[in-house]
């Protein structure tokens, strides 16, 4: 069953009474393909962002809550979407819901600069493990860099680049969540064990007052050719 809330929040929801467990998505329609050239990296900061309290949900405390409830949590950026996900007892869907409502409506409340600072660390960690000092961590930036024009939105990959996230300020970000993070530029999908007219009554309670962010136009397509063939050369430490 679909939905759509007055705020503009599409909600899915695929009853499944097979084990008591539910399992909450939220997707916004933000990768690193909304981002632009200089600011890389901001869909992928930001998944980390949320992970760290929000108006009503103290630092670390949305993991702890997850946790101590028998649940999993966790999330992913590519080039198209960033989603946020949990899996808890069925018993716990109210929780969760409220959680995700929180980070949506009121994460901005939360965001301070030393929460800032500690993620940009972070994510630069992220990235000196995962591409910059693994053997081949370099070739998909590479690859991308070589198919697409510098300018294309797919040419730069969701971690961004180290000069984009030292640039970056507290302010850059929020303004990000501000045009990006609406409920109109969101899904929310609910799978498991559940009633349906109470879970859309939760998620009316919990979701339903939150504002509209702007409005968010379909990405125009960007084809692009390879007029020739092109050869690229990575040097690595294998």
């Amino acid at each position: 069953q679909m939905y759509k809330l007055d705020n503009g929040l599409t909600v899915i929801l695929a009853p499944d009474r097979s084990d008591p467990l539910v399992h909450l998505d939220v997707t916004y329609h933000v990768g690193s393909s909304r981002e632009t050239v200089g600011k890389s990296g901001f869909a992928h900061f930001f998944e980390h962002m949320m992970f760290q309290g929000s108006k009503h949900v103290g630092d670390q405390e949305h993991m702890r809550i997850i946790n101590e409830a028998g649940g999993d949590m966790n999330g992913t950026t590519n080039k198209d979407r960033t989603n946020y996900y949990e899996t808890v007892p069925a018993n716990q869907l109210e929780k969760v819901l409220w959680l995700e409502a929180d980070r949506m409506g009121f994460l901005l409340d939360a965001v301070s600069q030393k929460k800032f600072e500690i993620q940009r660390a972070t994510v630069k960690n992220e990235r000196a493990q995962r591409v910059d000092n693994q053997p081949y961590g370099l070739v998909s930036e590479k690859v991308g860099e070589a198919l697409y024009p510098r300018t294309h939105p797919y040419s730069w990959q969701p971690i961004g680049y180290v000069e984009d996230l030292d640039r970056v300020d507290v302010n850059d970000l929020k303004q990000f969540f501000l045009r990006w993070y609406g409920p109109n530029n969101a899904t929310l999908t609910l799978g498991g064990d559940f009633d349906s007219k109470q879970a859309l009554a939760w998620i009316e309670q919990y979701f339903g007052s939150i504002p509209r962010g702007p409005d968010v136009a379909e990405p125009m397509p960007k084809p692009v050719t390879l007029p020739e063939t092109r050869y690229v050369t990575l040097q690595d430490k294998v």
